[in-house]
């Protein structure tokens, strides 16, 4: 089938060297088929593009080393890869995807790359889970000129140091000023305003600050949460604006991202992606965008 559409390597941007290796051959029709597949439907002219990860299983192969796991010495090696992506769930396509090996993935950098190559532009609202929440994908999506929604961890994490109401629903603005140098000035400041300003660990992934920069970078978002059941309770974060987008309708674009839920069961199950049955990388990989 991918040679019915290699045959224009104008359109699809695809040159013949690029044939030698089928899994990035199939990778860069995926990108381009989704980049010319733009959906008409929005909501409010919005794009609402959800972002959510599953793993895969793989046919077992001990001697892949990019899936293979073995737990310990005793134990059977198995494989297994991690598939985020993200899914216009208006449009009800793909838009982007990347896979990891499952040991060792990483889906604050598998969301980067998703959102950094884009070449999406317009208004777009890009939802999320809890498992992508840190301050350098609230910068990133800033820095893009996205806007998000991304639930809270709510027992820790960053909810747990804001200055927030005693109340079950709030909604609050939030601006922290973020550094990673603790000279004099920024220890006054880190001790005199807490609730503003934070110190960025060394070790802690923050794009927008070099180790030993002295400079200071400012997040502003707002921390929502509301009610989605009795006595139940969601909080997320989003730079969408309070008088356009009230909680009630951060709550409806919310609870749309289960969509992208039901476009991995339908991607495993009708589709094929649960039975995979490539066992080396770059079939794997083949298989996988093929889908």
């Amino acid at each position: 089938m991918a040679g019915l559409f290699v045959r224009d390597c104008n359109r699809f941007s695809i040159c013949p060297t690029e044939r030698q290796n089928s899994s990035r051959s199939t990778e860069l029709l995926f990108h381009e088929f989704t980049r010319l597949a733009v959906p008409e439907n929005s909501l409010q002219d919005y794009r609402l593009l959800a972002v959510d990860g599953s793993d895969l299983r793989l046919p077992s192969n001990s001697n892949d080393g990019f899936s293979s796991i073995r737990n310990s010495e005793d134990s059977k090696n198995y494989n297994l890869v991690h598939l985020d992506a993200m899914y216009d769930l208006i449009g009800k396509v793909y838009v982007n995807a990347s896979v990891q090996p499952k040991k060792g993935m990483n889906e604050h950098k598998a969301l980067l790359s998703m959102v950094d190559q884009s070449e999406i532009s317009g208004n777009v609202i890009a939802i999320m889970d809890r498992g992508y929440e840190s301050f350098n994908n609230i910068a990133h999506f800033q820095e893009k000129s996205w806007y998000y929604i991304i639930r809270a961890k709510e027992s820790y994490g960053i909810i747990s140091r804001l200055s927030l109401p005693d109340c079950p629903e709030y909604d609050e603005e939030i601006m922290l000023t973020l550094t990673r140098r603790q000279t004099k000035e920024t220890l006054s400041l880190l001790k005199a305003y807490p609730h503003r300003y934070r110190w960025i660990q060394p070790h802690t992934t923050f794009d927008f600050i070099k180790p030993k920069d002295s400079k200071f970078y400012d997040l502003h978002f707002r921390a929502v949460r509301f009610a989605i059941a009795d006595g139940v309770y969601e909080a997320v974060y989003t730079n969408l604006n309070a008088e356009d987008f009230p909680p009630e309708k951060i709550k409806q674009f919310y609870n749309l991202s289960w969509g992208i839920e039901t476009s991995f069961k339908e991607l495993k199950y009708a589709v094929g992606l649960a039975s995979l049955h490539s066992k080396k990388k770059d079939f794997i990989l083949q298989e996988i965008f093929a889908n």
